[in-house]
């Protein structure tokens, strides 16, 4: 799935289809041009600011925020797609619950 292309955005960002088995597998491909095309791990994701992808990507503030939402879809897509433990946990004793 892609979260923006070239042309209505500096970014090139998608889900990448080489992801592993497992949530912290997930890969997204965060693209700023040629030179900057960085694949993330999911796990990697966690802790990363605004001001990392600037250093890292040598990019604007304005185009680090737009990647931060970027990842922000990426990650809420692969939670969806592979939920934690306690999610799981939840949804079972909700299955118990009266209504």
């Amino acid at each position: 799935m892609s979260y923006s292309r070239w042309g209505g955005s500096v970014w090139y960002s998608f889900y990448n289809c080489s992801s592993g088995d497992t949530r912290d597998t997930q890969v997204l491909s965060l693209w700023y041009s040629m030179e900057y095309t960085i694949d993330w791990l999911y796990e990697d994701l966690d802790d990363v600011t605004a001001a990392d992808i600037v250093e890292m990507y040598k990019c604007t503030a304005a185009e680090a925020d737009e990647a931060m939402e970027i990842i922000g879809w990426f990650m809420a897509d692969v939670e969806e797609d592979y939920p934690d433990a306690m999610q799981i946990l939840d949804k079972i004793d909700k299955i118990g619950e009266p209504r």
